[in-house]
């Protein structure tokens, strides 16, 4: 099996990432770190349930016939066990929001420095129709390509954080 020449090594796409990252960060740094800290939460969160959930099962074990203060406290472990589901649909709803924003505001920023750089040139560049295919290019995909590689990056930071906490979990619980 021999990678197609259109699709890139996972080397190349790793070694681009932090200059893709900076391209975001130099357009919007907050909606970055926004869009970071969502993944970082949304990721923790599946954490936080299996941590309240065995929570509940050891109270309700050492705890059955007790009186009513056991079962306040594994009523409070349910509801926060239910405040963290409805954070991650808060947050599922959210996400989308931050980088659809996020994306808007780089294709701006991406098309004001392109065209920034464009009218540098002499006229001569504006005769070649390379000059043109490029341009056109540029525009289309130079704007998009660093906010996908930035959804890459958080789905693969939000995956690897997720990972190390249940298996940070499990080992404690063993």
């Amino acid at each position: 099996f021999s990678p197609s020449p259109s699709i890139p090594a996972i080397g190349t796409v790793l070694a681009d990432t932090p200059k893709l990252l900076y391209l975001v960060w130099q357009s919007t740094p907050m909606l970055l770190l926004l869009t970071i800290g969502i993944t970082l939460v949304a990721a923790l969160i599946p954490v936080g349930w299996l941590v309240v959930n065995k929570q509940i099962v050891d109270w309700i074990i050492t705890n059955v016939g007790q009186d009513d203060i056991a079962w306040r406290v594994i009523w409070g472990l349910v509801g926060l066990r239910f405040a963290l589901s409805l954070s991650t649909m808060g947050l599922n709803e959210l996400k989308p929001h931050v980088t659809q924003v996020l994306s808007n505001r780089f294709a701006l920023y991406a098309n004001q420095k392109l065209l920034k750089q464009a009218i540098q040139l002499d006229l001569a560049y504006y005769e070649s129709p390379e000059f043109h295919e490029i341009l056109s290019r540029a525009q289309q995909s130079g704007s998009t390509y660093p906010v996908k590689s930035l959804g890459n990056f958080t789905t693969l930071l939000g995956q690897l954080v997720n990972f190390l906490g249940v298996l940070t979990l499990l080992l404690t619980f063993n």
